[in-house]
């Protein structure tokens, strides 16, 4: 690296951001390394960035935040929508509907529509539609289409996991 130039939080997240996007574990493990051994590895953006980068490991995206949260940092909106994520993609529902819940009463982060569309897709990927329906109550903006693309699609993941689409009334 050239002398005077270090990354900073930010063009770190950006790295492992990159290594999530691109499924690349074996370059974000190693780069997770380094931002250990740069000490970076508390800072918020980062954080957010590694509980992203390890989507599929759920529980220990879920401890990731954990630790975040008793070691003094703030969650913001973008944590909590990428948590809210690897919950989803994890089917760690009652994990995902607790952090939820706790955004606003213990973080003071008001859910906004992206909250909302990642619970109704943990409920849904999980066949727990009555749920999903009180969830889409509560939205505000109900009539915006990416509510019902999302219920559609978690539905779609449900049905695929159950193994057979003949579960649906609406197909032949």
């Amino acid at each position: 690296m050239p002398r005077g130039m270090y990354p900073t939080q930010f063009s770190n997240a950006t790295v492992l951001s990159a290594c999530a996007k691109l499924s690349s574990s074996f370059q974000g493990r190693w780069f997770h390394a380094e931002i250990e051994k740069d000490r970076y590895i508390n800072d918020i953006f980062v954080g957010s960035a590694l509980i992203d980068m390890i989507h599929g490991y759920g529980n220990e995206a879920v401890c990731l935040y954990k630790d975040m949260i008793a070691s003094g940092f703030n969650a913001d909106g973008i944590t909590f929508v990428t948590i809210l994520t690897a919950c989803s993609h994890s089917g760690l529902v009652d994990a995902g509907n607790e952090i939820f819940n706790s955004m606003q009463q213990e973080h003071g982060v008001e859910p906004v529509l992206g909250h909302y569309t990642c619970m109704i897709d943990c409920l849904g990927r999980a066949g727990r539609f009555h749920e999903a329906e009180i969830v889409i109550d509560e939205i505000p903006c109900k009539d915006d289409p990416v509510v019902w693309e999302v219920l559609l699609s978690s539905c779609q993941v449900h049905v695929s996991k159950k193994g057979s689409r003949r579960t649906l009334p609406f197909r032949p």
